[in-house]
């Protein structure tokens, strides 16, 4: 029997919060080659603080973090990412005063790629990202973020203040750069069922505990319970 593959992203007891109160407790979980991972959960439960804290944007209170067998423990943000292991904050992380072409020759940046994914936003090029609408801005920076070529791509928020028709346009390129590049995706979301159908697990946080771990397909059977023990209905 082949054992199965050494996650790419380990996270063991992961506790963290903000001025000495743990938001976050005693998390652990795991992102596989080729792996997408829902994380989900209500406003509050945890789930941006987890992704702060794996990438070390925010430092955490205990817990180890493995990324491809290495902990990275005392290792900067941005050492972080330039392994790797990189984190799209729901920020967007783009410059209003930048055009897409700039945005994508930054810090060597593999625009191909960019382009690849996005080829809309070849038209869009010489425009400057503050003119941009808000689903072109995320595409942007979602193309920024699989520029870098991640070997784990951190996702938070994909789908938040965006039209139903730019998530549906964004949520299959997370499942296509997991299938195409053997990458693994943790995503954060707060769309439970548009996650689910791309994800091939997920984990659930209430109150900055997890509080279920299934395959993506069973927790789509049971949505209606997940729903309505810990998410609220408006979610579907």
């Amino acid at each position: 029997m082949t054992s199965p593959p050494e996650p790419l992203l380990d996270v063991r007891g992961l506790t963290a919060g903000y001025f000495g109160a743990a938001v976050l407790r005693d998390l652990s979980l795991t992102v596989g080659p080729g792996e997408v991972v829902a994380l989900l959960g209500p406003n509050g439960a945890g789930k941006s603080t987890t992704l702060r804290a794996i990438s070390r944007i925010l430092a955490p209170m205990s817990g180890t973090v493995l990324f491809q067998g290495r902990d990275v423990a005392g290792q900067k943000p941005q050492d972080i990412a330039r392994a790797g292991l990189v984190h799209m904050s729901e920020r967007r992380g783009v410059f209003h005063g930048l055009t897409v072409e700039e945005h994508l020759r930054l810090h060597r940046l593999d625009a191909a790629i960019a382009y690849a994914y996005f080829p809309e936003l070849r038209k869009l090029r010489s425009r400057r990202a503050g003119l941009l609408s808000g689903g072109e801005q995320q595409m942007l920076g979602m193309a920024r973020a699989l520029a870098r070529r991640p070997a784990v791509l951190m996702i938070d928020e994909l789908s938040k203040g965006l039209a139903p028709v730019i998530v549906e346009r964004l949520m299959p390129v997370v499942r296509a750069y997991a299938d195409e590049s053997g990458a693994g995706v943790l995503l954060v979301e707060q769309q439970v069922q548009l996650a689910l159908e791309v994800a091939d697990r997920g984990y659930v946080l209430a109150h900055g505990n997890l509080t279920d771990h299934d395959s993506a397909a069973n927790l789509l059977a049971d949505r209606e319970v997940l729903v309505s023990s810990y998410l609220g209905a408006t979610t579907l």
